[in-house]
């Protein structure tokens, strides 16, 4: 199925009157997103020395490690945020029009909140959501 690119407009909670309109992602746009956040986490994982890593994959803690990873497929810092912030919001209530420059302008609030908002927009359904209808 190709990904609609009609927009999901949600109200900013900490923004009275405020509004973001996203879309669903393409899986290239997704990849792009988790590619980044890749590059982020292994920055930061250079912070923690080659002994902690070594640690945690160590007796068998290469398949704990793997079921961290399925677990946490949409966890927020998998993604890239500039890119997926580019990628998924389309327009929104705010002065500026939506631009790169613009959306890198967002407050620490906002720009953690759209990110969130993305992910769900893009997330599949868990079985039990579609279990349930």
């Amino acid at each position: 199925m190709l990904v609609s690119r009609e927009p999901i407009r949600r109200e900013v909670p900490h923004e009275e009157g405020a509004w973001i309109d996203f879309c669903k992602l393409s899986w290239k746009q997704l990849d792009t997103a988790r590619k980044e956040g890749m590059k982020e986490n292994a920055e930061r994982a250079k912070l923690f020395g080659v002994e902690w890593i070594k640690a945690l994959t160590s007796d068998g803690g290469e398949d704990r490690a793997r079921k961290i990873a399925a677990a946490q497929e949409w966890d927020p810092s998998n993604f890239g945020t500039a890119v997926l912030l580019e990628f998924g919001i389309v327009a929104w209530s705010f002065e500026q029009a939506v631009s790169a420059k613009s959306i890198d302008d967002l407050d620490g609030a906002t720009g953690v909140w759209a990110k969130q908002q993305i992910i769900d927009i893009n997330k599949p359904p868990t079985e039990e959501e579609v279990k349930n209808g």
